[in-house]
């Protein structure tokens, strides 16, 4: 077995991010060609907030379980969030096939974030490592998913 070498640590990678996220936000006017709307600055800005915790709650998710399991819980959770939006806060209604899907994904998901057999007996039916953090992983890309649909409605308002 090969020895464990430790990486030196050069810095926070949240707060990198967080400072270009900034950035981003106060440049973004003054690079745009005029068309973007004070709505739209916001919907982008709260797509960068979901982007930024989406993916960094999903590495945290990577380094605490299995990957076979953290992605595709963090995967169905992000287009459950605004599937249940559609449904519940604008009247979408959706087909017969759609909903059959969605409660074929339920158990599943279910079946997929539960510990491995072979755990100990005091782990047996507990939430596999890595599966809290890849919930909040699929709430963040959700509200990314979210924030976009509704910036290109305005700006396909405008264009389209």
């Amino acid at each position: 077995m090969m020895p464990r070498t430790e990486t030196p640590s050069r810095g926070s990678g949240d707060r990198g991010a967080s400072w270009l996220w900034c950035a981003g936000v106060g440049l973004a006017p003054g690079l745009s060609a005029g068309s973007a709307s004070f709505a739209d600055y916001g919907w982008g800005a709260l797509s960068g907030v979901g982007t930024g915790v989406g993916v960094a709650f999903l590495y945290r998710a990577m380094s605490q379980g299995a990957m076979s399991v953290v992605v595709p819980v963090s995967d169905v959770g992000a287009v459950a969030l605004p599937v249940l939006v559609g449904v519940t806060l604008l009247g979408e209604h959706l087909s017969a096939p759609v909903w059959v899907g969605i409660a074929a994904v339920l158990p599943a998901l279910w079946l997929v974030s539960q510990d491995t057999p072979g755990a100990a007996r005091e782990r047996r039916g507990a939430m596999s490592d890595g599966v809290p953090s890849a919930l909040v992983a699929s709430v963040g890309i959700g509200l990314q998913f979210l924030a976009m649909a509704w910036t290109a409605k305005a700006v396909c308002g405008r264009l389209c």
